[in-house]
């Protein structure tokens, strides 16, 4: 069936118009008294149970209605909805929900489906109207809410609401997956980052290069003489790296990998970045730095002292 061949008609609202694409939002939710309700869960209440209590939370906000299923057949439904309020009940409208074998004229219109609000309690006073506004447009909401289930979804609840529940198990499969891949990411990083100091400690900085061939000069002393009266900074590099530059050049000094201050950089004349154990964001930081003032860069990545010694000299042009 078409969506614009059903009639909808609220005697409460004075409304009458032919279906459009406007309707179909209330097959997917609608507001009970002021609380969002899927409309799939409201269908199933009432096929299972045939009836539905919920607060009224409109007008005085101290009511309470109740949905009842008056009866139910292949062509027509029909619903009565109640509102109590200080232990009286008051009955609020009927609801039906109506499909006709062939198209049958309806305010002027040949229609296969009627949704209809009949029979709503007239207010006799302003305040009552009043309190009673809610109560009537939630009779309106349900209708078209259980109407477009009936008459277009054909007495199947529409797929939003699966579609969603469908929506949360993959979004909890997928947070689940990205927990185990974010797991498994830590693990093998503090793994690398054990593994790394086992090897710095098994590996002293003057062992690090055996294989190279011996250097034949004692480079350490001709880079003291040559910075003899320099202000020298160094970058990068392990822990175990800076305690032994500490040891053999105790005025240099030494800018922290975690802790990187850019002000100790003022006025230094040498700036020398050890390209092992750093980040770039510190050698950015520190090669702009010493751009600024005019300090001269050099770089090394041996851990053996005497070679970096000679890496430095060569960049000095000693």
């Amino acid at each position: 069936m078409k969506i614009t061949q059903i009639m909808y008609t609220n005697e409460a609202a004075g409304l009458s118009c032919r279906g459009e694409e406007r309707f179909l939002p209330y097959g997917e939710a609608l507001c009970l008294a002021g609380r969002a309700v899927p409309t799939a869960r409201l269908w199933k209440k009432m096929q299972d149970d045939g009836a539905a209590e919920f607060p009224d939370q409109t007008g005085h906000m101290d009511g309470t209605c109740q949905l009842m299923q008056q009866s139910f057949t292949p062509r027509k439904a029909v619903y009565e909805l109640y509102r109590t309020e200080a232990a009286q009940q008051r009955h609020i409208a009927t609801i039906t929900l109506e499909q006709f074998p062939r198209p049958t004229a309806i305010g002027g219109h040949k229609v296969r489906g009627h949704i209809a609000v009949s029979h709503p309690l007239t207010p006799s006073s302003t305040a009552e109207a009043l309190s009673l506004a809610g109560v009537l447009d939630t009779a309106g909401q349900i209708a078209l809410g259980l109407g477009v289930i009936r008459l277009v979804y054909d007495d199947t609840p529409p797929v939003a609401d699966d579609d969603a529940a469908r929506l949360r198990d993959e979004l909890a499969q997928t947070q689940a997956y990205y927990q185990t891949l974010q797991e498994s990411y830590d693990g093998y990083v503090q793994t690398l980052e054990q593994s790394l100091r086992e090897w710095e400690t098994r590996c002293p900085q003057e062992d690090v290069e055996k294989r190279a061939l011996p250097l034949p000069d004692d480079y350490t002393s001709r880079l003291e003489k040559a910075l003899e009266g320099f202000r020298v900074c160094l970058a990068g590099g392990s822990a175990l790296w800076h305690d032994k530059v500490r040891t053999r050049f105790p005025h240099w000094m030494i800018l922290e990998n975690k802790h990187f201050d850019v002000q100790k950089l003022q006025g230094a004349d040498v700036l020398i970045i050890n390209t092992n154990h750093t980040g770039h964001a510190l050698v950015r930081k520190a090669c702009q730095q010493a751009a600024s003032q005019g300090t001269l860069v050099c770089y090394t990545s041996r851990y053996n002292l005497n070679a970096a010694a000679a890496d430095i000299l060569y960049a000095l042009g000693e």
